[in-house]
Formats: C-alpha cells, sequence, structure tokens
C-alpha cells in the first residue's frame, strides 16, 4: 500500500493479518497511512484525497460506514489524524 504527496512517497507492505481484510478495509487503511505519514505537510490546509474505492472513500467522508467495525474504526481513525 501507497499514497504520494508531490515527491513524496510513502509505502509499506500489508502484514500477514492486514492481508486477509476485504479489500475496501485494505484501500482505507492505505488512505489512513498515507496521511499520516504526511500529516506535517497538512496544517492549516484542506486535505483532497484521490482513489479509485468509492466505499472507502464514502465511509471517510461519512465517518465511519456499516461495512465492518474494523472498516469503521479506520475510516473515523483517518478524521481523527486531521483533526
Amino acid at each position: 500500500m501507497g499514497g504520494q504527496f508531490r515527491v513524496l512517497k510513502a509505502q509499506r507492505r500489508f502484514s500477514l493479518s492486514e492481508s486477509a481484510f476485504s479489500i475496501n478495509t485494505k484501500e482505507t487503511l492505505a488512505i489512513w497511512c498515507s496521511v499520516g505519514a504526511f500529516i506535517p505537510y497538512f496544517q492549516g490546509v484542506y486535505l483532497l484525497v484521490c482513489t479509485d474505492n468509492t466505499t472507502a472513500l464514502s465511509n471517510i467522508k461519512e465517518f465511519g460506514g456499516i461495512t465492518s467495525e474494523l472498516h469503521d474504526k479506520i475510516a473515523t481513525d483517518v478524521w481523527a489524524l486531521a483533526q
């Protein structure tokens, strides 16, 4: 999983337990990791997340969803990073 901000890149492999997650949870986790990696650059600005996974993006925009407790927690953790 990974993300990019300008010329900076952040990436890592899914752990063994993470590799069993649903694709939507993996995509949400990737967004969370990317936002976390670049948070020092995002102070005082609006953040636009670009992803091809509409479920992950929708759950983050809605402060969580109903797909799974884990997915819901990761989505709300993205907002916690932004605070």
